[in-house]
């Protein structure tokens, strides 16, 4: 769980439907709301009819290592994993699947222990991701001040009957 003050007590996130995280309810939008850009957005809608959107949540201040990764407007029930990379990217045509991949180049993938995440009934996916242990093909890496990396959700959807997979928008 996200710590974003530094009191030593984990700061609760809101998944449902509002991009706008005030974790802590004074209606301000502080260190530990969203953060990072948007791009490719709106995503390809999904069976819900609507796109999956991507907040990054936390504090860009490295050290505090207080970074969560959340989806939301995702198909209920629908498994999905976290991608990664230092390259922003355009692929439409992704086999099986009928979203936009908004990354390139290197890469990672959070499927390790507990980081490939159903939507369960709400259609949202949180993630805590840790600085120091970040995926890439080639390993773990260490995030430095100053990298600029890149993220979106891969998920299965269904269309007409028929799976598939699908992914959100991309937050740099």
């Amino acid at each position: 769980e996200l710590d974003c003050d530094g009191d030593g007590v984990p700061d609760p996130c809101q998944l449902a439907g509002d991009p706008a995280f005030d974790l802590n309810g004074n209606g301000i939008f502080d260190s530990c709301e969203s953060i990072g850009s948007t791009y490719c957005s709106p995503a390809v809608s999904n069976s819900t009819g609507e796109a999956g959107v991507l907040t990054v949540i936390g504090n860009e201040v490295i050290f505090l290592n207080t970074v969560a990764l959340t989806a939301r407007a995702l198909p209920a029930h629908s498994f999905g994993f976290f991608v990664t990379s230092q390259t922003s990217g355009f692929n439409p045509n992704v086999p099986n699947s009928q979203g936009t991949l908004c990354l390139e180049g290197s890469v990672g993938r959070f499927v390790g222990p507990g980081q490939i995440k159903s939507s369960g009934v709400a259609g949202g996916i949180l993630l805590d991701i840790d600085l120091n242990t970040h995926p890439t093909p080639t390993g773990l890496v260490t995030i430095q001040p100053g990298e600029t990396w890149n993220y979106q959700l891969w998920y299965r959807d269904a269309i007409g009957g028929q799976t598939t997979s699908n992914f959100t928008d991309a937050v740099a």
